[in-house]
């Protein structure tokens, strides 16, 4: 926490330059620091805000010796606060990189999108704690009805996973509203509504074929005696899902 508050602190002007609010967040970690397990780890490390790698440097043996980073600063854009890169670099020497990269969403799934996330909007009829989860398409339609989108589905890599499911659980009772609203026309199995989406091109997960692939995953783990194992990529999860 000392450390992460001495990088706050550094990056308080951009902060207070879009409205964050420092104390919430360091208060935020606080508490989850409280409901933690105590772990004994020797492991030391700091952090930096406010930077975007820009270069890997490697040796003569292509092992990588470092990283260039370029300073950000940050704007609010239509209520939307985004970085960007002031041209200002740093290079942080590095035995070793693990890259965290954030994901966008994917455009090409029929859906309006802005900044890498979809498009709600800015109106909804059914809000849950203030939040819109109703997609808006200025060109189609002011309220898309039948469409609602949530978790990182709304906001690709928008915090942790915990945060991502609430959001999930906040979206589901946003058209859990707008289903109460409609009339009940007769009950349709689950398999007769899917086979009534557009087609997509694209594998629809469901619930079994998560069990299908958690039961693969354990067989796995258990193999390689392992506590846990998880496919790292989406083809390989689906080629399970599938049994290519």
């Amino acid at each position: 926490m000392d450390e992460i508050r001495k990088e706050v602190t550094a990056a308080l002007p951009e902060m207070h330059s879009v409205g964050g609010d420092a104390e919430a967040f360091c208060a935020l970690l606080e508490e989850a620091r409280e409901k933690s397990r105590c772990w004994q780890s020797a492991l030391d490390f700091k952090m930096k805000f406010l930077r975007s790698p820009r270069r890997l440097i490697g040796d003569a043996e292509g092992h990588v010796k470092a990283v260039v980073l370029e300073v950000n600063q940050l704007r609010l854009d239509e209520g939307v606060v985004t970085s960007r890169g002031t041209g200002e670099f740093e290079t942080l020497p590095a035995e070793t990189v693990i890259f965290s990269i954030g994901s966008r969403v994917d455009e090409g799934f029929g859906l309006p999108d802005a900044r890498g996330n979809f498009t709600t909007t800015q109106e909804p009829r059914f809000p849950v704690d203030g939040i819109s989860y109703e997609v808006y398409n200025p060109d189609l339609c002011a309220h898309c009805e039948d469409i609602f989108v949530s978790g990182w589905a709304r906001l690709a890599s928008e915090g942790v996973v915990g945060v991502a499911r609430k959001d999930g659980e906040r979206g589901a009772k946003a058209l859990l509203k707008y289903l109460n609203r409609l009339p009940f026309v007769d009950e349709t199995a689950a398999q007769s509504a899917i086979e009534q989406l557009p087609p997509l091109g694209k594998k629809l997960v469901t619930l079994a074929d998560l069990e299908k692939l958690r039961q693969v995953e354990q067989k796995i783990a258990a193999n390689e005696g392992l506590s846990e194992y998880k496919f790292d990529t989406t083809e390989a999860m689906l080629r399970v899902i599938t049994g290519d």
